[in-house]
């Protein structure tokens, strides 16, 4: 899994390392855990979300937000 964001990043002049690299690997580990397949994995293409606010006010970011 790690080798695979590694790859899609290798030839980036800048990369941001939690959103390009850490909080793909952990929700895909989360996956995989779970028993989500590949293919559905939603991390696997992720869209670069603007902050949102959760009903507490608080911002939540990622490809994860809470509606």
């Amino acid at each position: 899994m790690a080798h695979r964001l590694l790859d899609r990043v290798e030839h980036q002049a800048h990369i941001d390392l939690i959103a390009d690299f850490a909080a793909p690997l952990t929700f895909r580990l989360i996956c995989a855990v779970l028993g989500v397949p590949e293919h559905l994995d939603t991390a696997s293409t992720p869209p670069r979300a603007e902050p949102s606010a959760s009903p507490a006010g608080s911002p939540i970011t990622g490809p994860w937000k809470c509606s």
